[in-house]
């Protein structure tokens, strides 16, 4: 299944599924941000906790399957989505404890939905980044 990033074949990308659909859906919210008046930036906010709760969905049901894709670059396994599984409650809880109080001091903007995604993202990411230092290591010390 590992392959060499030259030939990759989209089909070994399943296990990226949940962090595919995140980005893809971060994505779309940033330009309905831009159509949204200020007014119904709570519609921005309630599409987001709706795409970290299916995320969320997505990794505690496997979707997507367990793998190591990009030559070892990502592992998905089930420590990784447990983990991913507590990234994404937690970032649903702050946007739940986030709205009411920014919104009651007018500090309020899409770009604070748009941060939280993003960053759950990221730690996603660094959740099933796959160490390559041990095998790109040529030192006989390695061996």
């Amino acid at each position: 299944m590992m392959g060499n990033l030259s030939t990759l074949n989209p089909a070994e990308l399943w296990p990226l599924l949940p962090e595919l659909v995140m980005a893809a859906g971060a994505f779309a919210l940033l330009v309905v941000d831009l159509f949204v008046s200020p007014r119904r930036v709570g519609i921005v906010h309630a599409l987001g906790l709706v795409l970290v709760l299916a995320v969320a969905a997505l990794c505690v049901a496997g979707s997507g399957g367990h793998g190591i894709v990009l030559n070892g670059m990502f592992v998905r396994d089930t420590l990784a989505d447990l983990l991913k599984g507590g990234i994404l409650l937690t970032t649903a809880l702050a946007f739940v404890y986030a709205w009411p109080f920014l919104r009651e001091r007018g500090l309020y903007k899409g770009e604070v939905t748009l941060l939280l995604l993003f960053a759950a993202l990221g730690m996603m990411l660094l959740v099933s980044a796959g160490s390559r230092w041990p095998r790109a290591c040529c030192c006989s010390a390695c061996r």
